[in-house]
């Protein structure tokens, strides 16, 4: 403190002049503007300031400035998370698993399914490039197709093709062969016609859901699937399924109006000489139900009819599909007459195949497992039977 006391200098007066009522308005308005000034840019100046103290830097000091832009993508990507495919509980290696069929509407939907299947483990996937209602899923370049709606897919098969192995991936063709309700719309010789060539015949009434079939023993036929199989193969397709090359289910009615030709006993062949065409001596396999060839009194039926003329057949493999049964389900056997099912999914798939293979006599079996109905852990159980009941065997998952 200084002692020597604070020397005050003094005005001639110490009082000022009284001032006008406006004067002290005006000034009033003068400090408010200034204080309201001063307030922005404080904030103007302090929110830059403190920023800068909060900025991340690297290593040399520099400062790494964030725009809008980047701090939006910032926040979007802390909310994706990447997704693991769940694994299915089984060794994949060397399986094949069948794709839904939106999977060739567009190249995207394609490359998404073979990256989920590989993720997954699986090498190989089946894919549908003709479906059971007929349509086709790629751009074919037959002119038959030129004036109709049956292409429904946007790629081409060099397309589909590069992108299996961009993915490294095998593919498996599957064509529904017989259970075509389109083609026999638009090609009326691939039909079947009542007997005396009045009506075109469906599988049932048309207000019940009745729809056409493909006519095993027309020409047509014959000439429009082997078509379509020499087109996939020229793209380098080797492996194809031929699915649904049966008979449609047929009443007392239908048999009365349809011609022995396909309601007789030695239909069979008919069926028969169509694989051996569609196969033109190359490796072909047929799709059937394992019940198909174990039951029906020892008699091959629905699916598996094709069987019955099984020692003409050339070069064909058989896609057996598993289908769990309802416990204690009683089937007819051959062997064993009226065998109850316990409903033990291992013990089905062992017993079963186990009587297919001994009723193919030399074909070559391919087990596949329908997962409709099983459970996670039962499906994986069923894949295991499988695979030990065929060792070096590819199984395929439906």
């Amino acid at each position: 403190m200084n002692k020597k006391g604070i020397k005050i200098k003094r005005s001639k007066s110490l009082y000022l002049k009284k001032k006008s009522i406006l004067r002290k308005a005006l000034e009033i308005a003068g400090v408010i503007v200034l204080a309201g000034g001063l307030c922005m840019l404080g904030f103007a100046a302090g929110k830059p300031i403190l920023d800068y103290f909060s900025l991340d830097r690297i290593d040399d000091g520099t400062v790494i400035w964030e725009t809008e832009e980047q701090d939006k993508q910032t926040e979007e990507s802390t909310e994706t998370i990447e997704t693991v495919p769940e694994e299915p509980g089984y060794d994949t290696e060397g399986l094949a698993f069948y794709a839904p069929t939106s999977a060739l509407q567009n190249k995207a939907a394609l490359a998404g399914n073979l990256i989920s299947a590989k993720a997954e483990g699986y090498t190989r996937l089946v894919i549908d490039l003709k479906d059971s209602v007929g349509n086709i899923w790629y751009k074919s370049k037959s002119p038959r197709f030129e004036e109709n709606d049956l292409i429904k897919g946007d790629l081409d098969l060099q397309e589909i093709m590069l992108t299996f192995m961009e993915n490294e991936i095998q593919p498996i063709v599957r064509l529904s062969t017989l259970s075509d309700k389109s083609a026999p719309k638009l090609f009326d010789d691939m039909s079947y016609w009542f007997a005396d060539k009045s009506f075109k015949w469906l599988d049932d009434r048309l207000e019940n859901g009745g729809k056409l079939w493909a006519d095993p023993t027309k020409p047509a036929t014959s000439e429009y699937l082997t078509e379509i199989i020499k087109e996939i193969r020229e793209a380098g397709f080797d492996e194809i399924i031929l699915s649904n090359t049966t008979f449609p289910v047929m009443r007392p009615y239908d048999v009365s109006v349809l011609s022995d030709s396909v309601t007789g006993r030695g239909r069979y062949a008919a069926l028969v000489d169509l694989v051996n065409d569609c196969a033109d001596g190359q490796p072909l396999y047929l799709e059937m139900q394992l019940l198909d060839i174990v039951s029906n009194d020892g008699e091959f039926a629905g699916t598996a009819e094709v069987l019955r003329g099984r020692d003409s057949l050339s070069n064909v493999k058989i896609v057996t599909v598993y289908k769990k049964q309802e416990a204690g389900a009683e089937l007819e056997f051959a062997e064993t007459v009226g065998a109850g099912l316990t409903g033990d999914v291992e013990e089905e798939v062992v017993y079963l195949f186990g009587l297919a293979e001994k009723k193919l006599r030399g074909l070559e079996m391919i087990p596949c497992i329908d997962k409709e109905g099983l459970s996670d852990a039962e499906t994986a159980l069923a894949v295991d039977a499988a695979a030990l009941a065929f060792p070096g065997q590819s199984v395929i998952i439906k």
